[in-house]
């Protein structure tokens, strides 16, 4: 897609996730994709919280989506990591908070969030019964 075509999109996306449909939640994810096309990181940022707020059920989607623009975004392994939680799905959970850690180690949630997994998961390995674990 053309610069002019992704400024094109971003005309209409933001009609329709900003104006029209603020609640729908695949609007702010196509938004943040533009967005992100256009190397704007910080309004990408905006419509990918968005998306995954309004639609938990995408939120793994989302933030994978948004690691294929930029892979090094801590704030986006976090997400995913805690979207991943949300799903049970403990091992890529603690592979995207590691990779949070590593990216960001100065950040507390991330750390907390990475140590709180990490038990979770030693206490599954050991066999004790899965609780609910997470907010």
């Amino acid at each position: 897609m053309g610069m002019g075509e992704v400024k094109r999109a971003l005309h209409y996306y933001r009609e329709i996730a900003v104006e029209l449909e603020p609640k729908d939640p695949q609007a702010h994810y196509q938004l943040a994709e533009l967005y992100a096309a256009d190397q704007d990181l910080s309004n990408a940022l905006v419509h990918w919280r968005s998306a995954a707020e309004l639609e938990p059920a995408l939120a793994i989607e989302v933030w994978r989506g948004a690691l294929k623009f930029y892979p090094s975004l801590a704030e986006a392994h976090y997400r995913l990591g805690m979207a991943y939680i949300e799903n049970r799905r403990l091992k890529e959970a603690l592979e995207s908070l590691e990779m949070a850690v590593e990216l960001k180690p100065g950040e507390e949630t991330f750390r907390l969030a990475l140590e709180q997994a990490r038990a979770q998961s030693k206490k599954v390995e050991e066999g004790g019964i899965e609780e609910k674990w997470w907010p």
